[in-house]
């Protein structure tokens, strides 16, 4: 995918956690988001690495594993295509990720350091604040639909 600003500013203006912000901000923000290319395979960060930012798929695909290394029984697994964002709770927390992301896919992202979100804090306070509305809106959906999975997995029938 090529990456120009036309191309950055037209998904993050289609990302849900950037949707309400004003043309102006969602144009500064991709302008200043840095491009990160991975190959397939490429390991995008680990358990345990500083919570820095926000990541945007343009491009590809990211799967998550979380659970001890050693014990692949234990672990799960999920994958975002382009458009998902990730890392989010870093805006909030700035906590060490908790899961390893790797390119399950040839992937671009599009990623937005803590530091230029702070940035858009102290300049728009406003637009900081919807901000992290919409970020507060996102982690209920994912929530809600993580309560839904475990509900209809508690509810099916014991396979035999």
């Amino acid at each position: 995918m090529e990456s120009s600003i036309d191309n950055r500013l037209a998904l993050m203006k289609r990302v849900s956690l950037l949707s309400w912000l004003e043309a102006g901000q969602v144009a500064t923000l991709a302008g200043r988001a840095e491009i990160r290319h991975y190959a397939e395979g490429d390991v995008i960060f680990e358990p345990g690495s500083p919570g820095d930012g926000l990541h945007i798929i343009a491009d590809g695909e990211v799967t998550f594993v979380s659970g001890p290394p050693d014990e692949l029984e234990h672990q799960s697994a999920s994958t975002l295509e382009a458009g998902a964002t990730f890392g989010e709770l870093s805006l909030v927390d700035k906590q060490p990720r908790k899961s390893r992301a790797r390119a399950a896919l040839p992937t671009t992202v599009y990623f937005l350091p803590l530091a230029i979100l702070e940035d858009l804090s102290r300049s728009h306070p406003e637009q900081y604040a919807t901000l992290i509305t919409n970020l507060a809106r996102e982690m209920a959906r994912k929530i809600r639909r993580l309560n839904q999975v475990k509900l209809a997995s508690q509810e099916a029938p014991a396979q035999t």
